[in-house]
């Protein structure tokens, strides 16, 4: 199957759900060339949350509900005490009567790109998962990088404002928002530093000046 910049967007929303970070010039090749060699989405998130990285994340030892709750925290992650046990016991329900977690991560990246971000339940958690997949997309495919796949999403939120300068970092060859701004705040503290080991220099050579001169005026 040919693949087109649509599906390559829902392969990347797939790895974003899988892996919470960007599937990397690597990934998405492979992925791709599977589709384009017959695989259905279904079929490759299915690969996903077959591979060991996932299964490190959400062991197979763990239960319906443990995998569900464990899930939804990276997600949809401050979702509120009851709308995360509706999310648990649908999750888990899908589950444990038969449903895989492909089957899950297939729906949830279905349901979160195609959720309006003015949804007055889910548009928070909708404009979450649409800015880390955009980020995700321009790391990939714009800058066609294959390193910082894990912290290129850190710091995105549901703030449009995110997403700009998430782009801005990898421009500037950060690997994440938050790379910059602790090299920022290490910037803006050395110079903090400097000007007041300067300032503390000027004074204590006045003080030293204003000594000596009232010395030698006795």
């Amino acid at each position: 199957m040919a693949i087109t910049a649509a599906t390559r967007t829902d392969i990347i929303e797939l790895v974003v759900l899988a892996t919470n970070g960007a599937p990397g010039v690597t990934l998405l090749n492979d992925l791709s060339a599977a589709y384009y060699s017959g695989t259905t989405l279904a079929g490759i998130a299915a690969t996903l949350t077959e591979s060991a990285s996932f299964k490190a994340k959400y062991p197979p030892f763990a239960t319906s509900e443990e995998f569900a709750a464990e899930f939804l925290d990276d997600v949809v992650p401050g979702i509120s005490a009851e709308a995360k046990a509706v999310g648990v016991s649908t999750i888990a329900g899908l589950l444990n009567s038969g449903s895989t977690k492909a089957e899950v991560l297939l729906a949830s990246a279905d349901f979160l790109s195609n959720t309006a971000t003015t949804d007055a339940d889910f548009g928070t958690y909708a404009a979450l998962f649409q800015n880390r997949a955009a980020v995700a997309e321009y790391h990939t495919i714009t800058l066609e990088l294959d390193t910082g796949l894990t912290t290129a999403l850190t710091g995105v939120t549901s703030d449009a404002a995110t997403l700009t300068a998430a782009k801005a970092a990898f421009a500037a060859g950060y690997k994440s928002i938050a790379e910059q701004a602790a090299v920022d705040k290490a910037a803006t503290d050395a110079a903090a530093a400097k000007a007041a080991a300067d300032a503390k220099a000027s004074a204590d050579a006045k003080a030293a000046a204003d000594a000596k001169a009232a010395a030698d005026a006795k």
